[in-house]
């Protein structure tokens, strides 16, 4: 297993999640953390690995799209 397979998977499992996560970023950034972090997780948990997103700079969180974009580079 590699590590690009794990990350295609999660941004597979994001899109497919992204309207939603639309919808929580403009009514609560943080229920949307959460439901990343939960995604993350499930998706870690299938290689065995504990994945977790973080969002070091206020407001990063609402720039959801570009680290999405960023990530498929």
């Amino acid at each position: 297993m590699s590590f690009s397979i794990v990350i295609i998977e999660l941004q597979k499992e994001l899109k497919a999640n992204l309207p939603q996560i639309r919808f929580l970023l403009k009514r609560n950034p943080a229920m949307a953390f959460t439901t990343i972090n939960e995604i993350a997780t499930k998706v870690g948990m299938r290689y065995g690995l504990r994945l977790s997103l973080n969002f070091p700079e206020k407001g990063k969180i609402e720039d959801f799209d570009s680290m999405v974009k960023k990530t498929l580079e």
